[in-house]
């Protein structure tokens, strides 16, 4: 199993989604890709404070899930869980209709730069709006040098999730 989610399997050379996806119970339009961006998205989670904080889910000590509802900004998380368990996720970008790029903007912007300090792309103020901005284009050159997809559309086709308090208010020129 491999990918951000170990939902991938491979067989002859060809990547596929497990016998246990979602998709298997039949897939819909509209198609979405979802990057992989692990440093955007896990190693986010793994400097995190409170194991609350960015998870909308947390196990007790008998491994029962326990939802998260007092930490509003679990919704990067929730969203790119869900769509990496959706029927209308694609593994073939070539197939997609759009493409979901998963970036935990809003984890980085508090619990993680409160309890370990900056990351490459959090300096300069003021802070929530410049870090999250960074960050957001630092993913924006990572497709782009590695995928064709953004080229091909200039970006229509891509999607951004700017949940924090400020919204898309300060999305970057270049992905606004």
């Amino acid at each position: 199993y491999f990918g951000v989610d170990c939902s991938m399997v491979a067989a002859e050379g060809q990547a596929s989604l497990h016998s246990d996806h979602a998709t298997k119970a039949g897939r819909r339009r509209p198609f979405i890709y979802v990057y992989e961006l692990p440093e955007h998205t896990t190693l986010v989670l793994q400097y995190r404070a409170p194991g609350h904080m960015c998870s909308p889910r947390s196990f007790d000590e008998k491994n029962r899930t326990r939802w998260n509802t007092n930490y509003v900004y679990t919704i990067d998380v929730a969203m790119h869980e869900w769509l990496l368990r959706s029927r209308h996720r694609t593994i073939d970008p070539l197939e997609a209709d759009y493409f979901y790029v998963p970036i935990y903007m809003s984890c980085a912007i508090l619990p993680v730069y409160d309890y370990i300090g900056q990351a490459p792309y959090q300096s300069g103020f003021p802070m929530r709006p410049v870090t999250a901005s960074r960050m957001a284009l630092q993913a924006l050159e990572q497709i782009r040098t590695a995928f064709p997809f953004w080229n091909a559309s200039r970006g229509a086709d891509h999607v951004f999730l700017f949940s924090h308090d400020e919204g898309g208010c300060w999305a970057p020129s270049a992905i606004a």
